[in-house]
């Protein structure tokens, strides 16, 4: 792991209580939320996102696509249920899911320059927006418009986390389209 890797990786959101038991409902952050009944522990964060205290899961019940009910030991009625709401869970990166070659975490992404074949630097990655079709990753630069483009193989050349450098080859005229010189 390198020093601007996170060490924990959020995968969801405590939304709400449900039921009298103590039963969280959660909003998966990951791409699977099947993945919730494999964990056994995972990190509640404090406001800053930092890791408050290990949550031990006694049953996970994928019941949407995206919302799973979690069950967590110690929290045993309605009233803990709801001191946990709005509140991000983790898991330990060494516990995240392992991903196929040329995937990344988002949160690995974010803050990696970003150079074309012909512009040279860009900005940086600012966010990830994540669509049906593919992602769309969205470059800030001091004093410039947002530049996006999607997430594929065209564009996307290399991606070096160790470098925090992601080089692309923009289509004809994207470049110049967001970030017009001034007059």
């Amino acid at each position: 792991m390198s020093a601007t890797q996170r060490q924990h990786l959020i995968v969801g959101r405590i939304t709400a209580a449900h039921g009298i038991g103590g039963a969280v409902r959660v909003q998966s952050l990951t791409d699977d939320p099947d993945r919730f009944a494999a964990l056994r522990t995972c990190w509640l964060l404090d406001e800053k996102e930092q890791p408050e205290r290990s949550l031990h899961i006694l049953s996970a019940r994928t019941q949407k696509a995206n919302l799973v009910l979690l069950q967590f030991d110690g929290v045993s009625d309605r009233d803990a249920a709801l001191a946990l709401r709005g509140r991000l869970l983790a898991v330990d990166r060494a516990d995240a899911v392992k991903l196929p070659a040329d995937h990344w975490f988002i949160c690995d992404l974010l803050g990696c320059e970003v150079f074309d074949a012909a512009a040279g630097p860009i900005g940086t990655v600012h966010e990830v927006l994540q669509h049906t079709a593919q992602d769309v990753f969205v470059v800030r630069q001091p004093g410039q418009p947002d530049l996006l483009f999607p997430a594929i193989k065209t564009i996307l050349r290399q991606v070096d986390l160790a470098a925090r450098r992601i080089d692309v080859c923009l289509p004809d005229g994207l470049h110049a389209l967001y970030r017009k010189e001034k007059a």
